[in-house]
């Protein structure tokens, strides 16, 4: 056995192994204590598909992780069947079926580090501000008590009334400053899917980019760019909620993006992607099992700063 297969197979059992973690614990986070202990097999585990559906279909922290995941391992598992099953001895440069299933290979490849850069800003770069609010305290409430310190009814009932006022310009402000995020938090993600989008369609309408036998330099110059972008996306999502308490989601997310950095500076999109894909396996083998690790850790439940 050859070392890429070697890593190939070592890293599909880590991410298998990931998925299913993230799996478990996030159905034990939704599910009613000791209630799968009273239903049938076959029960539990419809259960656990429709628990893990409606977190992910509410955007929650843990079910984008999951969601990140499950991609992450069918995307291994597209590509590997993809070069096995269609690319090995096709004539370059590719045509028809083989070309289509190429172009499907490069928007499942390039939509790897685009979700997770998303998956960042949904997940760790969506700050509290309400919450915030509340660990923080609203300005002039240390002073609600000096009502009894006042000399007469009317100045006790003045000092409450500008405590009101300053209380609702601060709801009014962290209000804004909430919806704010908000439209942040879905127009990055939403910048992020049309750039691929475009991407996608320009690589395959200027197909072929090199010339046979080239090395496809042009082509590698475009993916090498397009990765270095969205892991710089991926911090700058991690950066905005630097100072939220952070939840096994965030330690994982953080440990893919730094995964992806060494894949993107170091890894083989900054020699030759197309040949030396075995060098990022190492690093994604590394981060998957670290975040397994993470996981594995949660004991039954996935901690996030959501009202932290």
């Amino acid at each position: 056995m050859t070392l890429p297969a070697a890593l190939t197979i070592a890293l599909l059992a880590a991410e298998v192994a990931a998925v299913v973690l993230a799996g478990v614990v996030q159905i034990s986070q939704r599910a009613r204590p000791f209630e799968p202990l009273t239903r049938k097999p076959l029960q539990i585990v419809r259960l656990g598909v429709v628990q893990i559906w409606r977190a992910v279909r509410a955007a929650e922290p843990g079910g984008a992780l999951l969601a990140l995941l499950a991609f992450a391992l069918a995307d291994e598992l597209a590509v590997e069947a993809l070069h096995v099953l269609v690319f090995e001895g096709a004539p370059r440069p590719f045509a028809g079926w083989v070309r289509a299933a190429y172009h499907v290979e490069t928007a499942i490849v390039t939509a790897w580090p685009a979700l997770l850069a998303a998956t960042c800003w949904r997940a760790v770069g969506a700050g509290n501000v309400t919450a915030s609010a509340k660990c923080h305290g609203t300005p002039g409430m240390s002073r609600s008590g000096g009502s009894s310190f006042s000399t007469s009814n009317e100045a006790a009932k003045q000092e409450a009334g500008d405590h009101e006022k300053r209380r609702g310009l601060f709801q009014s402000h962290a209000s804004q400053r909430d919806r704010s995020r908000s439209s942040n938090r879905r127009r990055v993600p939403d910048l992020l899917s049309a750039s691929w989008i475009g991407l996608v369609i320009g690589l395959a309408a200027l197909y072929p980019v090199d010339p046979p036998g080239s090395g496809a330099p042009r082509t590698r110059a475009v993916l090498h760019t397009w990765e270095v972008l969205c892991v710089v996306g991926a911090w700058w999502g991690v950066w905005r909620g630097r100072a939220r308490r952070w939840g096994r989601v965030e330690e994982a997310l953080v440990i893919l993006a730094a995964c992806e950095t060494m894949v993107a500076l170091v890894g083989p999109f900054a020699s030759d992607p197309f040949t030396r894909w075995w060098v990022g396996a190492c690093f994604y083998l590394a981060a998957w099992g670290g975040v397994g690790v993470v996981l594995a850790r949660s004991q039954g439940a996935i901690p996030t700063s959501q009202g932290a």
